[in-house]
């Protein structure tokens, strides 16, 4: 598994669904795990 965080999440998060439902789901936009 790996951590994206800061610019990065934001760069993986409009790509996959996954990022994108973590996004919403935890409080922590700012790191996504994938």
């Amino acid at each position: 598994m790996r951590y994206a965080c800061g610019e990065t999440t934001l760069r993986f998060e409009p790509g996959s669904e996954t990022k994108a439902t973590s996004f919403g789901n935890k409080n922590n936009p700012t790191c996504v795990y994938f």
